[in-house]
């Protein structure tokens, strides 16, 4: 017994559709691609949608509303998901984040604001400093002391670093 063929809109084949809308059928691959869903996602939620037609290369494929239709159907989080799902996704989050707020594992803007600002202002400082003493100090160096002078002054910005690492602990 044979398969009764998929129509679709007829294209030559080995050349994919140049003009794509929602009536054009596309290949799982160019769905996911469209969709930005994963190609296990989308393959499950449509295992039992009818193709629309074939691709390019003749192998079955859908529209992007038939793709988004069977995503959503199917609870899947690229299509939107059912409002249960997303419900409980929410509730999910806000755990987590009360959870570890409790863990002292989050921070507060500002503190993360304030170290950069002080970050900033300790590579002002050094900036300044190499930029009125490079000149003096480097002048008539040989390579071997110009490169001492760039490894101490990287090891100082390297020290305001881990200055501010150490707040953090």
């Amino acid at each position: 017994m044979s398969k009764p063929e998929v129509q679709g809109p007829k294209r030559k084949k080995g050349r994919p559709p140049t003009v794509i809308d929602d009536t054009t059928p596309l290949s799982i691959t160019r769905l996911c691609r469209e969709l930005k869903v994963g190609e296990g996602a989308l393959t499950t939620a449509l295992a039992n949608v009818k193709p629309s037609g074939t691709g390019y290369k003749g192998d079955p494929a859908w529209t992007r509303p038939q793709a988004i239709a069977a995503l959503q159907a199917s609870g899947s989080r690229a299509g939107g998901g059912t409002l249960q799902s997303q419900k409980l996704a929410e509730q999910i989050r806000k755990l987590k984040l009360e959870n570890d707020q409790k863990d002292g594992r989050l921070v507060e803007r500002v503190q993360v604001a304030e170290t950069i600002a002080r970050i900033g202002s300790r590579f002002a400082a050094i900036r300044t400093h190499e930029e009125s003493q490079a000149g003096v100090h480097l002048v008539g160096k040989s390579i071997n002391e110009i490169r001492d002078y760039v490894r101490d002054l990287f090891d100082r910005i390297g020290g305001v670093m881990r200055d501010a690492g150490e707040e953090w602990k």
